[in-house]
């Protein structure tokens, strides 16, 4: 009965941590995402940066063709949330950038909604793709 307490107390004890390694193992590939997903931005790779969003069904994607004509001249995350449900991440962004056709430098800032998928092991943008103007 002891050694069988023990191992329940040890159980009991352990599975904070590996609950606390899942959510950490999560964080580190929402950090490895949003990192690939900057650079996308950052080379002004619209298409490639766009494989990262899951839009509703319906919506339109983005005129790839008008974006052409973007070259992002810096790219800065400048916060990062994980809301408590630990599945949710809001990040900001500010982006500038040069319109080429107007050589006008422009800059915005984005609050970005990243959720884990877990049937398909990765994160997905859902709301804050930059909208260049």
């Amino acid at each position: 009965m002891k050694r069988w307490m023990s191992v329940m107390l040890l159980l009991v004890m352990t599975l904070p941590a590996g609950c606390s390694i899942t959510e950490k193992a999560r964080m580190e590939m929402f950090e490895a995402t949003a990192r690939s997903f900057g650079r996308a931005i950052r080379w002004s790779e619209f298409e490639n940066a766009y494989g990262f969003v899951r839009a509703p069904a319906g919506a339109p994607a983005p005129d790839f063709e008008r974006l052409k004509n973007i070259r992002v001249t810096n790219y800065d995350d400048v916060g990062v949330k994980m809301l408590p449900d630990g599945k949710t991440v809001e990040q900001v962004i500010r982006v500038q950038y040069v319109h080429v056709n107007r050589m006008s430098e422009r800059s915005l800032s984005a609050v970005q909604r990243w959720i884990y998928d877990e049937q398909n092991k990765r994160w997905f943008l859902v709301k804050g793709f930059p909208e260049f103007r």
